[in-house]
């Protein structure tokens, strides 16, 4: 199922931006760097998947309003994904430099985690209503 999927890659996210934040303050630039690199590979999967749950989901007799919170969840993922994560652990621009990225690194791990939890709470509230059991 393609909420699964979505779930799956959210939150090898959330364990990627738990690595990358870990001893953030003494880890060497290379390091850095590599953390940077392995979470925003797993923000390029997701978002990959949040846009084939966006056109993939459709419209039921139930749950209607649980689902279009669940579709605006995904757009501020997907957003969010692009903006904090993509781009902003980026391997060239503004995110390139190791000390970049442990100043704003944790801001944006943040921010990626709260759009995450929105979404859990829009899917766990659309899988009630329509009878469905997401796995733990």
């Amino acid at each position: 199922m393609v909420l699964s999927e979505v779930r799956d890659s959210l939150r090898a996210i959330l364990s990627s931006g738990q690595e990358f934040s870990r001893d953030l303050k003494q880890a060497g630039p290379e390091t850095v760097l590599a953390r940077a690199a392995a979470l925003r590979s797993h923000c390029v999967g997701a978002s990959s998947a949040v846009r084939r749950a966006e056109t993939g989901l459709v419209t039921t007799t139930r749950g209607p309003i649980q689902l279009a919170s669940v579709k605006a969840a995904l757009q501020r993922v997907a957003l969010i994904l692009r903006q904090d994560c993509e781009l902003g652990f980026a391997e060239r621009g503004r995110g390139s430099h190791a000390d970049t990225l442990r100043a704003w690194g944790p801001f944006r791990n943040q921010r990626v985690a709260r759009v995450i939890e929105d979404y859990e709470q829009a899917v766990t509230a659309y899988a009630e209503v329509i009878g469905i059991k997401l796995d733990p």
